[in-house]
């Protein structure tokens, strides 16, 4: 992420899965990474109605290995990896 911000070239990809309200991901394509990555199939609970966000729950945010997580309602409860 710092490289990123340093306008460097990162090791990965910087991602968003929801820190904030409108960084949301819609409940179908949680639903999708949530197949590609071999996760458990089950029903996305919908974290905000009126864009139907899906929550993005700590599996899917391991599979994704992220380097940086902020705190807010739908992200990994401030773990910075």
């Amino acid at each position: 992420m710092c490289q990123t911000l340093k306008h460097r070239t990162p090791d990965r990809v910087a991602m968003d899965f929801g820190s904030t309200a409108v960084t949301g991901m819609h409940v179908t394509c949680v639903a999708q990474l949530r197949d590609y990555y071999g996760l458990e199939k089950r029903p996305v609970k919908v974290c905000e109605l009126y864009q139907m966000l899906g929550e993005i729950e700590d599996d899917l945010m391991d599979a994704n290995k992220p380097n940086l997580t902020l705190g807010g309602r739908n992200s990994m409860r401030n773990r910075v990896a």
